[in-house]
């Protein structure tokens, strides 16, 4: 039945001033072969979740290449905006699968709940940025004091 679950769709929409912005950090970060400088800056963006448009602000993120070595799947840190949320979550970050072991950090989240130890959320959704769809990603919790 897992192949007639529709997965939840996240545009993401980013000025092309902003969108450059972001690449550049990332070719700074394949040009060092490092990661995501910390100097990297959040850039305003706009996400339609769920019918709902919301302002967010988001940066590249990834301590290790595989975060943002593909030409067009990066990975995001975004924070919403407002008194908006996404499923309850004020930050949260987005992901290749296999950034997160693909299905295995999925199952231990929800191992970690089920034996009420401290967890994150975490769920597939299919991301489209700028009108081009870039398939599923992971989108995980952060922590928000």
């Amino acid at each position: 039945s897992s192949l007639f679950t529709d997965v939840e769709i996240m545009y993401i929409d980013i000025n092309y001033k902003n969108f450059e912005k972001i690449a550049y950090q990332r070719e700074k970060a394949l040009y060092n072969n490092r990661h995501v400088s910390s100097e990297a800056k959040y850039v305003p963006a706009k996400i339609t979740y769920r019918n709902t448009k919301m302002e967010v602000k988001l940066k590249l993120k990834g301590a290790h290449s595989d975060h943002w070595i593909d030409e067009n799947k990066w990975s995001l840190k975004v924070k919403v905006k407002n008194n908006h949320t996404i499923d309850g979550m004020k930050i949260f970050s987005i992901m290749q699968p296999f950034s997160r072991g693909y299905i295995y950090e999925w199952i231990y989240q929800k191992l970690l709940k089920e034996e009420g130890f401290i967890h994150k959320r975490i769920k597939y959704i299919n991301v489209v940025i700028n009108g081009k769809d870039n398939g599923i990603y992971i989108l995980e919790e952060e922590p928000s004091f």
